[in-house]
């Protein structure tokens, strides 16, 4: 896992740097600014079924429950199908009447509906990412959304540019994230396909709990939503303040600092099934013996990974081009983020896989709208260090208020603590 997590890394770095050149600053910021909102739309697309089934399913078959597994499939496709058009449906029309009243020029209308005809697209795949995860096949899902589309987008590109040159825009970019997109959902299908057919048989009937599943999934939405605001709100407020190119350089600063957790990403991708099954058959033993390998892990990959990317994150900031430089005050600020966010260990996933869902949603409630404010506050202040401020602030105090809420009502510890005094 931590080697496809690595290697995804560089993909999707290179990629971006190939983008980067490729666009130049301005196309570059559109490309971001895009993609940016589709995360957020991605959310309400996805209903929160990707962690849903990931907290089910493998309980439903570890004990055999083979009814309930296909239901939980064709209940999460179906969900999803419906969501993801609705939510595609109402932003064309948002988009369409800012189109019309001469509030987006025709080559960022045209950027937002490549980007939303990806979007059912993109929610399958979170889907299927989720389903395999699941099925305790999370380095074959790691790499479908990293190296493999980040190899996609990068061959694509390329080869746009070789044959189209002159032609190079963020249209042309998003429209390969579209092309690369699709072919993931369809190898995450089959992949998904053949293990259902390996590890049981169809039952006669499906079973649905919907109730139990709708109401575990709003939660989640909810959750992912307001991580999603968290990550997204400083980039797309950028834009708003100080136009899409600074929104790029930004985000390319944001991405980098995404290094630091690299750790706690990897770790949690392995973590999360095995926190619900165990938290499910009651083996406490086991669940503390994970988050203590866990954290340690977390420790020896944070810090050195910290220290690094600020000894020469000025000069990978450069690698992007012109003007990227610019960026690396706000890596230093957003950096020490993550290194708090990483060594509060799994305490989001660890609320979510043992019924606490809600009380996750709504501390990420607060603190979404904490950082909302915050970036309407200090952007317009302070520019892109102002955006690093507000992100780094919201990110502290929601790590830390989830940690004291594990720690009373779970009495684990998933931080760095618990393996160094256990």
């Amino acid at each position: 896992m931590f080697l496809i997590q690595l290697i995804g890394i560089a993909a999707a770095f290179a990629t971006q740097i190939l983008l980067a050149r490729l666009l130049g600053k301005e196309q570059y910021g559109v490309h971001v600014y895009v993609l940016s909102w589709m995360m957020i739309l991605l959310l309400p697309a996805v209903f929160g079924m990707d962690t849903m089934v990931l907290r089910f399913y493998s309980s439903y078959v570890d004990s055999k429950k083979i009814a309930k597994v296909d239901g939980l499939v064709w209940f999460s496709r179906t969900t999803v199908f419906v969501t993801s058009l609705l939510s595609s449906l109402f932003a064309f029309g948002i988009l369409f009447f800012l189109y019309f009243e001469s509030r987006l020029t025709v080559n960022v209308a045209i950027c937002f509906t490549i980007g939303l005809a990806a979007l059912p697209l993109t929610a399958q795949m979170n889907l299927n990412t989720g389903f395999l995860r699941a099925c305790r096949k999370p380095v074959f899902a790691a790499a479908l959304v990293n190296p493999i589309r980040p190899v996609l987008v990068a061959l694509f590109v390329f080869l746009a540019y070789v044959f189209m040159p002159k032609e190079m825009s963020a249209r042309v970019s998003l429209a390969v994230y579209l092309l690369s997109t699709g072919i993931i959902v369809v190898i995450g299908a089959r992949v998904l396909y053949l293990h259902r057919f390996e590890f049981h048989v169809h039952a006669a009937n499906k079973e649905y709990e919907k109730k139990l599943w709708l109401g575990s999934a709003l939660p989640l939405m909810l959750t992912s939503s307001f991580q999603m605001v968290m990550r997204q709100c400083d980039i797309i407020m950028i834009g708003y303040y100080l136009g899409l190119t600074q929104a790029g350089i930004y985000a390319v600063a944001t991405r980098m600092v995404g290094l630091v957790a690299f750790g706690l990403n990897a770790t949690n991708v392995v973590v999360a099934p095995m926190i619900s099954v165990a938290y499910a058959s009651h083996r406490t033993d086991d669940l503390k013996k994970s988050l203590r390998s866990s954290a340690a892990t977390v420790l020896g990959l944070t810090i050195p990974l910290a220290t690094i990317l600020l000894l020469v994150g000025k000069w990978g900031l450069e690698l992007f081009g012109e003007g990227f430089s610019s960026a690396y005050p706000a890596l230093a600020i957003l950096c020490g983020g993550q290194v708090v966010n990483a060594l509060c260990g799994c305490v989001g996933y660890l609320l979510t896989m043992t019924g606490n869902e809600r009380t996750t949603s709504w501390i990420l409630f607060f603190t979404a709208i904490l950082n909302i404010f915050l970036n309407a506050v200090l952007i317009p202040k302070w520019g892109m260090l102002g955006a690093a401020f507000a992100t780094t602030t919201t990110m502290v105090v929601w790590n830390v208020w989830m940690m004291v809420v594990v720690w009373k009502r779970l009495q684990l510890n998933p931080t760095v603590l618990a393996w160094i005094f256990r």
